[in-house]
């Protein structure tokens, strides 16, 4: 199975602090991945990369994933 975007809305709720995903059609059964870069990130720089409060002087802080991945089956 190739992968393939899939069109959608996009909102956000709880004063900001949840980001939604709707389809354009309802999931079909199957296996889904969702990819999100870490470049999304809030004002203060927060985002999916690594923990939100890090330590600067230390040699992790600087590690980040490229991308989170959310696998997920839907029956």
């Amino acid at each position: 199975a190739g992968r393939s975007e899939v069109g959608g809305r996009i909102a956000t709720g709880d004063a900001e602090r949840e980001w939604r995903f709707t389809p354009q059609t309802g999931w079909q059964p199957g296996e889904w991945l969702v990819s999100i870069k870490s470049e999304l990130e809030d004002l203060a720089g927060n985002n999916l990369g690594g923990p939100f409060e890090v330590d600067v002087s230390s040699p992790e802080a600087g590690s980040k994933k490229a991308t989170t991945e959310l696998r997920f089956e839907i029956r």
